[in-house]
């Protein structure tokens, strides 16, 4: 697979037209088709910006032999995103949970002061 079939797999698989991929990468039907269609050899810089920033493309893939094309989109980084959100989340939870017994062990405590003073 080269860059032209790469990048017309990334724009369908992202669910867009040429002309409005064009646009979201900042340049005209006529600039974009000549990527797809070969006559762009290579991809500017500020393109593979858009495409990495935007997209999360794996511009790298884009642009070398590899034929996998789970690499097209960099999953990793949003997976690891995912699982350090998680884990901030569940110390959140685990927090929350000690902070909810020690609010009723303080609500006990003060039971049993007013039942002495009594």
């Amino acid at each position: 697979m080269n860059l032209p079939e790469k990048i017309r797999l990334l724009r369908k698989s992202l669910g867009y037209n040429q002309t409005d991929f064009g646009n979201e990468l900042g340049l005209e039907q006529a600039g974009y088709g000549h990527l797809e269609s070969g006559k762009t050899k290579k991809i500017s810089k500020s393109v593979k910006i858009i495409l990495e920033l935007k997209f999360n493309a794996n511009t790298e893939w884009l642009e070398n032999e590899d034929q996998d094309i789970s690499k097209m989109i960099k999953y990793n980084s949003v997976v690891s995103e995912s699982k350090e959100l998680y884990s901030k989340c569940k110390n959140c939870n685990e927090k929350q949970q000690r902070i909810k017994e020690l609010e009723d062990i303080i609500e006990s405590i003060n039971k049993l002061t007013t039942k002495k003073q009594n």
